[in-house]
């Protein structure tokens, strides 16, 4: 995992300095044996350095660490140099060293297949979803998020890659069905929407609504079917079955006043 040279000397010489004085001001807390490598959180695992030697001794490891240890250095210097922790370090790189830092992680990516058709276990699942929870995405990041996202155009492969992802089994909703107590809370939080209230729409968007619907196979063949107030869509071949149960043809048509008192 480690090769004996002299990047190793000075790291380490940086850590015995540091651990034999009290530090004062601004500092951050370094694991001499990375975690990632088998360290701990032991008190005698852990150091104070300040943040130019923070990023040195991080700048060492990659330099005398071997295999697959040397691949998770250069990660842990690129998180150290891509994110900012607040603006909190003042450490300041060459464009060099960051350029080598990005092409080094680019290298070990390719062909990585660790996590190639890997399946997140149901723990890990809950752990994700647990730590999601609660989160609330700040009205400048959503700012942010869509001005990324304006003007950008998926090429037809990855729309079918897509479109093939959310067809029969493969569908994440497949056999799945709300549950009443979810339907009662989708029922209240439309009743008085305002957003389309008393809306029509143009009759540009009506032909755009048409002309996207032409060949749904979702509704195709399907018509119309009604009883107690309430509209139901079924196969053509199904409705003498259904008006020998009470339903009639045809769906509930109601008025913007109707429409509002519900």
């Amino acid at each position: 995992m480690f090769k004996n040279n002299k990047y190793k000397s000075w790291h380490d010489n940086i850590i015995s300095n540091a651990q034999s004085r009290v530090l004062k001001g601004y500092k951050e807390i370094h694991h001499i044996l990375p975690k990632s490598l088998g360290g701990s959180n032991d008190k005698s695992n852990l150091v104070e350095l300040s943040a130019r030697e923070h990023f040195l001794v991080h700048l060492l490891l990659c330099k005398f660490t071997v295999g697959k240890a040397k691949s998770k250095m250069f990660f842990a210097l690129n998180a150290m140099m891509t994110l900012n922790n607040r603006g909190m370090r003042k450490f300041k790189y060459s464009s060099r060293t960051f350029e080598k830092v990005r092409k080094q992680c680019a290298k070990y990516l390719k062909g990585n297949k660790y996590n190639f058709g890997r399946i997140p276990s149901k723990q890990t699942r809950l752990k994700i979803s647990q730590a999601n929870k609660g989160r609330k995405v700040s009205d400048e990041t959503k700012i942010k998020m869509s001005l990324a996202n304006k003007g950008k155009v998926l090429s037809e492969e990855v729309k079918q890659k897509i479109a093939n992802s959310l067809k029969g089994k493969n569908s994440f909703w497949f056999g799945k069905k709300h549950t009443q107590e979810t339907k009662d809370k989708m029922s209240k939080k439309a009743k008085g929407r305002k957003n389309a209230l008393g809306m029509k729409h143009t009759e540009n968007a009506k032909q755009r609504m048409s002309k996207s619907k032409l060949g749904n196979k979702h509704t195709l063949g399907m018509i119309c079917i009604n009883k107690d107030n309430k509209t139901k869509m079924i196969y053509k071949n199904e409705l003498q079955n259904y008006l020998n149960l009470g339903f009639i043809k045809g769906k509930i048509k109601r008025t913007q006043q109707e429409l509002r008192s519900n």
